[in-house]
């Protein structure tokens, strides 16, 4: 299956109070973790939504959303247009605990026109919570992002339910013991 992988690197890091793709944690920089994780699952193209920064390769292509900013939705319909691959599979900068088994079982259980998105219950509200932003997207989706992003919901969470309901996303729970993946650095106390 052609795989577009992209990390999502376009957001302001207000709460970090700095670019979260220059910050090292374990000694390295985020976005180089991010692309080493990526490389390992040897898709045909690797992308960055976002800005591009210096210290990136010449050879790793940013794509900035067009528009004003709307958070990872936007960058999602920008990297769903310009993918080679018939699915996106995207990883937020600030998910440096991430896995590539993790993210090679998603890939395993795409098909045709089919992505997989994950998810855990909160037990306290009964209610699902969406981890999109650790996902695989088909390009199928374009058409209700982009309609999504037109709207004034610019929720991930909201298109999410929106694709999985339409059949274009699987719904995966997070086993308890995997949860770990999915801690993401938000603030400089979240880096230690």
């Amino acid at each position: 299956m052609p795989l577009t992988a992209v990390i999502l690197a376009g957001g302001e890091s207000r709460r970090m109070g700095r670019d979260k793709a220059l910050v090292e944690f374990e000694g390295e920089e985020m976005w180089r973790r991010q692309l080493r994780l990526l490389q390992a699952l040897e898709p045909i193209e690797i992308l960055v939504s976002g800005p591009r920064r210096a210290e990136f390769p010449a050879t790793l292509r940013s794509l900035e959303d067009a528009g004003p900013s709307r958070g990872p939705l936007a960058g999602l319909v920008t990297v769903l247009r310009a993918a080679q691959g018939v699915h996106v599979l995207v990883v937020a900068i600030d998910l440096p605990l991430m896995k590539a088994e993790f993210l090679e079982g998603l890939r395993r259980q795409a098909g045709p026109g089919r992505g997989v998105v994950p998810f855990v219950v909160d037990a306290e509200k009964r209610k699902k919570f969406y981890e999109p932003l650790a996902a695989i997207y088909p390009r199928e989706c374009l058409p209700t992002a982009e309609r999504q992003l037109a709207g004034s919901d610019w929720s991930m969470q909201s298109f999410v339910r929106h694709a999985a309901e339409s059949g274009l996303l699987v719904e995966l729970e997070i086993a308890p013991v995997a949860r770990w993946m999915f801690r993401n650095l938000n603030a400089p106390g979240d880096v230690t």
